[in-house]
């Protein structure tokens, strides 16, 4: 029903880095202020595509007050932390002369205020929106799952749409934000909660601002291959082959599927929307492996065992399952672009994608389509 979600998520693209070099260039104010943070530490960070460099560091003092100066030449991200998962993400310019953030120092990024800088109260306000749409997700989950093991689809069903109705008002918001403001860096950060597939314009849009306003931009860049590598699975590709093992040790490859409507799942044992996806997706093979269906399982475990039980429990009959358990390190990981799971894709009979992600009905009905054209 949903994909993987992390607090802190808009942290996608966030991660390069540029020091500030000698006092005189130090033109920017970050003040502080936090609750709790007597003579503690706050280390702050500036982010890009592929780490995370320290900029400087400070001891609050007694009242739990501090300051730091630092040189912004272009529009970046920066994390300022107070340990590797208390921190919280602002957005920073050369516009922004003076910056003033308050909040609690063990709680940083639930309680933080930020001012001074316009892309980081709109990061933070948006952020917090999305906070609060996923503990209603997480609760909504443990119904919804709660639900179908009492075996009651209405109300199961009456979760889920509540959950969609949620997903569409926030897909809304975002992409209005991104009109807005395609070429802020708010607008990037949200890029992350958007569909790939369905959303790809907007990816674009945004894309294209950077790339026209920031061109040497290692954030640009990024984005740009990020829209590449999107197009190399895009509907109509035939997407890279997957040769890995079974629980017993057979090796099957996708493209031997050729000839079958085919759905690619990569699941795990461990993740929880796939799980409560599985009874439907069991359903629709048990209705059409008859008539040249298939799944290919893809498993992101790094337990055989946990896996090979998952397959047991939850009744996946078809024969193709596979994994070289590598978890978040498998191969499958980079050469499909997986951020998160369940993540499907289905294929029509000449091994072409028709579809991706989808769930529930909207799967039924198009496997029944490709099976009964």
């Amino acid at each position: 029903m949903m994909m993987k979600q992390k607090f802190a998520i808009l942290c996608l693209f966030l991660i390069s880095f540029y020091g500030c070099n000698g006092e005189q260039q130090k033109k920017q104010k970050i003040s502080f202020d936090f609750m709790g943070g007597s003579g503690k530490k706050v280390v702050l960070y500036e982010l890009g595509t592929s780490k995370a460099t320290p900029v400087d560091s400070i001891n609050l003092d007694a009242n739990g007050k501090g300051l730091i100066n630092i040189q912004v030449d272009e529009p970046h991200f920066y994390r300022l932390s107070a340990s590797q998962d208390n921190f919280l993400v602002m957005i920073l310019s050369n516009q922004d002369k003076q910056v003033f953030i308050k909040g609690k120092y063990d709680a940083m990024a639930s309680t933080y205020t930020i001012s001074g800088s316009a892309e980081s109260e709109l990061l933070r306000s948006t952020s917090a929106m999305l906070q609060k749409n996923y503990m209603k997700a997480d609760s909504m989950q443990k119904a919804y799952s709660e639900y179908k093991n009492k075996g009651d689809e209405a109300a199961a069903s009456s979760v889920e749409g509540e959950y969609m109705k949620m997903a569409k008002e926030e897909n809304t918001a975002l992409k209005t934000l991104i009109d807005q403001s395609p070429a802020s860096f708010v607008a990037l950060a949200m890029l992350e909660r958007l569909d790939k597939d369905k959303d790809m314009a907007y990816i674009e849009k945004v894309a294209s601002a950077f790339l026209k306003k920031y061109p040497q931009s290692d954030y640009t860049k990024s984005l740009q291959s990020m829209v590449a590598d999107s197009k190399l699975l895009s509907k109509g590709s035939i997407p890279p082959d997957i040769k890995l093992s079974s629980p017993e040790g057979k090796e099957i490859a996708l493209s031997s599927l050729k000839g079958k409507v085919v759905l690619l799942d990569f699941w795990a044992s461990w993740c929880r929307p796939c799980r409560m996806e599985n009874p439907n997706v069991v359903n629709i093979y048990n209705k059409f492996n008859e008539k040249g269906f298939t799944v290919y399982s893809v498993s992101l475990d790094k337990s055989k065992d946990a896996w090979a039980e998952a397959i047991q429990k939850d009744g996946l009959a078809w024969p193709n399952h596979v994994s070289d358990l590598g978890f978040w390190s498998s191969s499958v990981v980079k050469l499909y672009k997986i951020e998160g799971i369940p993540m499907t894709f289905v294929l029509d009979r000449e091994g072409k994608i028709v579809a991706k992600n989808l769930r529930g009905k909207e799967l039924e009905d198009c496997i029944a389509g490709l099976i009964n054209p």
